[in-house]
């Protein structure tokens, strides 16, 4: 069993700088239908949240059902700009919507969005291939593949279809796919939903 940052400096992963989230007062607005007035009505679901994210920390957010946790990852992460204010930093440097600050971060979604044909490792090598280019050696690129899929305890679901794989295998895969480029940040939506107390 390797650590992340074994398995990351013996296979070269890409070394990213460690990455503090910083943000002041994010609000988001939505237009929502209202039945009762039968016209559209602009309804604030943030108000005015600030927070700090640090490198190396394990960050929760908790609320209720509809009190706008996936909404404010979305805004974090970059994936929703319009209706939304308030600033993001990432350390010093205020983000922008520049290739450069998507590739601090990483998304996985609350329903994971997989290739439901392809194997586990099918999946793993077809990422590979993307994130990492021409300069690693196929081997090597591989080799990757797997030590990620047995960091994550999928190492008995290479040669299964992401169609057949369970809800918790599935959401390991979904992040095994996210750590190929070795993000700094990870924003993971409702990870544990739907998995049992072991997984």
């Amino acid at each position: 069993f390797h650590t992340p940052q074994q398995l990351y400096t013996k296979h070269k992963f890409p070394k990213r700088p460690a990455a503090n989230l910083i943000f002041d007062d994010i609000t988001f607005h939505a237009w929502t239908w209202s039945m009762t007035r039968f016209k559209r009505e602009k309804k604030q679901i943030l108000h005015g949240v600030s927070g700090v994210f640090k490198s190396g920390e394990l960050s929760a957010i908790m609320g209720p059902s509809g009190a706008g946790k996936s909404t404010l990852l979305n805004v974090l992460a970059g994936y929703i700009t319009r209706g939304s204010s308030g600033k993001v930093r990432i350390n010093d440097t205020v983000r922008d919507n520049s290739v450069r600050f998507r590739k601090l971060t990483a998304y996985i979604p609350q329903d994971e969005e997989l290739r439901l044909n392809l194997t586990a490792i099918e999946s793993m090598i077809f990422a590979v291939h993307l994130k990492l280019g021409y300069s690693i050696s196929k081997e090597d690129k591989f080799a990757q593949a797997t030590n990620l899929l047995e960091m994550l305890g999928l190492e008995e679901c290479h040669n299964t279809l992401a169609s057949r794989l369970s809800g918790g295998q599935r959401k390991r895969l979904a992040i095994a796919l996210e750590l190929i480029s070795n993000p700094p940040i990870i924003f993971l939506d409702e990870p544990t939903t739907g998995l049992d107390s072991l997984s």
